[in-house]
């Protein structure tokens, strides 16, 4: 098998409980760091996949290295080369088809749960995902359905949190989060959170909630990422 190019935009990003359940699994992948000012020359005919992480950034920024990852993007779907998108990285596949991104009236930060929709329980239905699963969310944009995509996961108020398009999958939510992560993340960018709210949780909160969730989001991880692969990239 040719490996999965995963992209990484974060300095503390170490992809966490993903690369744990790739190399359980001796799927072979190579992590790609994303900078500015670095070009991004990928040979797609030598992967068998990409995964584009999450990122302190909007896809809506004019900068040049986010144009360069839809490009790239664009040219994988030219292809028919999977590719899987989290959060940023969902972002990131909803403008390169035709999809939009935009700011969130609150942040959602902590864990929340997730629920699959109509359609998600169809397509997902000979894996052991639960209808319903709490998952770490962290961001301030969400973006839409691209024209032809299939949703396949929502959040308590209906908004979309996940689709299908082709071989394309996009989630809001961090699957590949681990309580080191967490951690991590909260004291690297404390400065970046408001107060809590109803949709953003306190650190305390998080800390607190972590040892409750982890587990089942980590088993809801292995039958989601277990199912792309078998679906759309072991082909």
């Amino acid at each position: 098998m040719k490996p999965l190019y995963i992209f990484r935009h974060i300095a503390c990003d170490k992809s966490g409980f993903l690369c744990h359940y790739l190399l359980q699994r001796n799927i072979p992948f190579e992590l790609i760091c994303v900078a500015p000012d670095v070009p991004l020359d990928c040979d797609l005919s030598a992967a068998s996949g990409l995964i584009f992480l999450g990122a302190a950034h909007s896809v809506n920024n004019p900068q040049s290295w986010i144009n360069d990852e839809i490009k790239l993007i664009q040219r994988a779907a030219s292809i028919n080369l999977p590719v899987m998108g989290v959060c940023f990285g969902g972002q990131l596949l909803t403008r390169a088809l035709g999809g939009e991104v935009q700011k969130d009236e609150q942040m959602q930060v902590g864990w929340h749960p997730v629920n699959l929709t109509k359609e998600g329980k169809s397509l997902l239905a000979g894996t052991s995902l639960p209808d319903s699963f709490h998952a770490f969310e962290w961001h301030a944009e969400s973006f839409s359905l691209p024209p032809g995509a299939t949703p396949l996961f929502c959040d308590g108020d209906n908004h979309n949190q996940g689709y299908l398009h082709g071989n394309f999958l996009a989630m809001q939510f961090h699957l590949e989060m681990t309580g080191e992560l967490i951690e991590t993340s909260l004291s690297h960018f404390a400065d970046c959170l408001p107060p809590a709210c109803g949709s953003v949780q306190s650190n305390e909160q998080i800390l607190l909630d972590s040892p409750r969730y982890l587990a089942d989001m980590h088993r809801a991880a292995e039958s989601i990422y277990g199912w792309w692969l078998e679906q759309y990239v072991k082909k």
